[in-house]
C-alpha cells in the first residue's frame, strides 16, 4: 500500500472537537486512486479507514478545515501572517476542491465506477497479492506459527535501534525487530510478481527457480487453501 496524507501536523487546541481525517490511497496491484476517511485522534495502528466518494471527501476536508483549520493541506492560507490565519476564506469550498486530489479507476475496475463494490474488489486484489507474498515468505524462511506468536509477545511501543555504530539511530518496535529477525533466507521484499488483468490473477514470479518443487508446491497449496484454486499462480 502507498498511502499519501493530505493533513500537517495536528496542533493541539484547549478545546477538541473529534473530526475525520481524508487520504487518497493507492494500491500496489493497480492503478486506482480512492479515497478514504477515519477518525484522526484514533492511532495510527488502530484507524478504521473506509471508503468515500470524491465528493464525501470534500465535505469531510472542509468539516475538517473549519474544527481544525491548521492541520489542513491549506497550505498557502496558513502561509499568511499569524494575524491574518485566523480569518476564514471568502470560498472555502472553491479552495477545498482544488487542493483535494480526484480520485481515478484503472481500466480493470473503471466498468465497476466509484462505488463500494470497486473499492472491496481493489482491496481484495491488494489483500491476496499481500497474502500469497506472505505465505511464500515464511515458507522460504521455514517460518513456523510458533515463530509468528513470539513476534507478536514483543512490544509495540517505539524504540530506538542503531543498525550500524556510526549509523543515525532510526525509530522501530520490538515486535518489528523481530519480524525482521525471521528473514534468515530472504526478507519479503524479495518476493516478485504481478498481476495478469483482465482476470485479477496474482502470479509469483520465480520461485519455482529459486526453490525446490516441494515448497513451491507448498506455497501454491497454502494460496489455493486460502483464496480459491487460479487465484495466485506460482511460477
Amino acid at each position: 500500500m502507498k498511502p499519501t496524507w493530505f493533513w500537517g501536523h495536528t496542533h493541539l487546541h484547549c478545546l477538541r472537537i473529534n473530526v475525520d481525517s481524508v487520504q487518497i490511497w493507492q494500491p500496489d496491484t493497480c492503478n486506482c486512486l480512492v479515497h478514504q476517511a477515519g477518525d484522526q485522534d484514533a492511532p495510527n495502528r488502530e484507524r478504521v479507514m473506509r471508503y468515500v466518494t470524491y465528493d464525501e471527501a470534500r465535505k469531510i476536508h472542509l468539516e475538517h478545515f473549519w474544527a481544525r483549520p491548521e492541520s489542513t493541506n491549506y497550505q498557502r492560507w496558513w502561509s499568511v501572517p499569524r494575524r491574518l490565519a485566523g480569518r476564514r476564506p471568502a470560498k472555502p469550498k472553491a479552495i477545498i476542491a482544488l487542493v483535494q486530489p480526484r480520485a481515478r479507476l484503472c481500466p480493470a475496475h473503471a466498468h465497476l465506477g466509484y462505488t463500494l463494490e470497486m473499492y472491496e474488489a481493489v482491496c481484495e486484489l491488494n489483500h491476496r497479492k499481500n497474502q500469497a507474498c506472505f505465505f511464500a515468505w515464511m515458507v522460504a524462511n521455514d517460518i513456523t506459527q510458533e515463530d509468528l506468536a513470539w513476534v507478536n509477545l514483543g512490544s509495540n511501543e517505539p524504540i530506538l535501534v542503531k543498525a550500524f555504530p556510526r549509523s543515525a539511530p532510526v525509530v522501530s518496535t520490538e515486535r518489528d525487530e523481530r519480524m525482521k529477525g525471521l528473514s534468515r533466507v530472504l526478507p519479503p521484499n524479495a518476493i516478485l510478481w504481478e498481476v495478469e488483468q483482465p482476470q485479477g490473477v496474482v502470479r509469483l514470479k520465480y520461485l519455482r527457480d529459486w526453490f525446490s518443487q516441494k515448497m513451491a508446491d507448498s506455497i501454491q497449496s497454502a494460496c489455493d487453501a486460502q483464496f480459491g484454486p487460479d487465484q495466485v499462480v506460482v511460477s
